[in-house]
């Protein structure tokens, strides 16, 4: 296996781990909201720096998705549904990592974030 598809696949492992790490938090500590979102938005990013790694692009340090998924709109086409499922991380992406934030998602805020993640792996694991 060449050393690009393995640290690629590193990401994705760590992305589902961020996946499980958020269902099994929403099982059991349903009250931990600020770790599961934060779970949720890691398992994102990670699945697009993964598809990043995949087009030999220079991964730079951001949590901003846009400016992640515009790196990859450059080499491919997504469509505006891609930017529709990110959108529900900008309220949170930074804010919930830290305790004196204002902005921690409710419960459906939440449910929303998940789903999304979820939807964001299905979307990239397809094109590995």
């Amino acid at each position: 296996m060449d050393r690009n598809k393995e640290i690629y696949n590193e990401w994705i492992l760590s992305a589902e781990e961020d996946l499980l790490v958020t269902e099994t938090l929403l099982k059991y500590s349903p009250s931990l909201v600020s770790a599961i979102a934060f779970h949720a938005e890691q398992a994102a990013e990670k699945m697009i720096k993964a598809y990043l790694i995949k087009l030999n692009i220079k991964l730079i340090k951001t949590h901003d998705f846009d400016k992640l998924l515009t790196l990859i709109e450059n080499r491919e086409e997504f469509s505006a549904s891609l930017y529709e499922l990110v959108v529900v991380f900008d309220k949170f992406n930074v804010e919930v990592r830290y305790p004196d934030s204002e902005s921690i998602p409710n419960k459906e805020e939440l449910l929303e974030m998940i789903e999304c993640a979820k939807k964001i792996y299905s979307f990239f694991k397809k094109l590995f």
